[in-house]
């Protein structure tokens, strides 16, 4: 990467967000280059992008937010801690989002969540999601998480008021936020660049997409990637 050039929506995309928290931190002792400006840019993603990632994070919850309780009523307890598992997992990643902070890669992935203001809030509620023993406890402990971020969410105030409280999920006993409908939805409205409105489905960035090392740290491969958003 080269700092000095013009960054596209493509390239943030694209671009390991573990890197970019690197930069973002980095100590600079002398510089006569002006390196330390250059960078400045790279101090957290432009707003549409934001907006698309956080969209996408909804998405991702939206997706899979009925499928915990419909799993643990089958009888499917391996399942139903799996999917809960990613949802606490996209939680998490939605709080950096909010917060504006890159995330690290998965080693300090739960360190730096700890540290964060709604990791302090989330930490123990999400905890107990892991450690529920069925499927109604996971769900109680998922919709208090739920409900927090949809709070943290309005006050971001990055679109009209939306809803906080869980409900069921169409007439399924399961309860839900609505992240695709309600988040994603609303979210979207809000950007406003071509490009970014052009791309065909809210999937993320490929921090999103894969936690794969070999792919994240693979400039070539990555550039192959620019292709999911054209």
């Amino acid at each position: 990467m080269n700092p000095y050039k013009q960054f596209n929506i493509y390239n943030w995309l694209t671009f390991s967000e573990q890197k970019l928290k690197t930069i973002q931190k980095a100590s600079i002792f002398h510089d006569e280059i002006h390196f330390k400006k250059s960078c400045e840019k790279f101090s957290y993603y432009p707003q549409d992008i934001w907006l698309f990632l956080l969209a996408s994070e909804w998405a991702k919850i939206g997706e899979e937010e009925s499928f915990m309780g419909r799993c643990g009523e089958l009888g499917d307890e391996l399942g139903s801690k799996i999917i809960a598992t990613r949802l606490v997992h996209s939680i998490m990643r939605l709080s950096f989002l909010m917060e504006k902070e890159y995330a690290p890669y998965s080693k300090w992935f739960g360190t730096a969540f700890s540290k964060l203001k709604s990791g302090e809030v989330l930490n123990p509620t999400l905890q107990n999601v892991l450690f529920a023993n069925n499927w109604k406890d996971r769900e109680k402990h998922l919709s208090k998480a739920y409900e927090v971020i949809a709070k943290l969410h309005n006050q971001l105030k990055i679109t009209k008021e939306l809803p906080t409280k869980v409900k069921s999920f169409y007439d399924r006993p399961y309860l839900t936020i609505y992240g695709s409908k309600v988040f994603t939805a609303e979210i979207l409205k809000q950007i406003k660049d071509e490009q970014v409105l052009n791309i065909k489905s809210p999937i993320g960035s490929v921090n999103q997409i894969t936690n794969t090392v070999d792919l994240l740290e693979n400039e070539k491969l990555l550039k192959r990637m620019k292709a999911l958003y054209e």
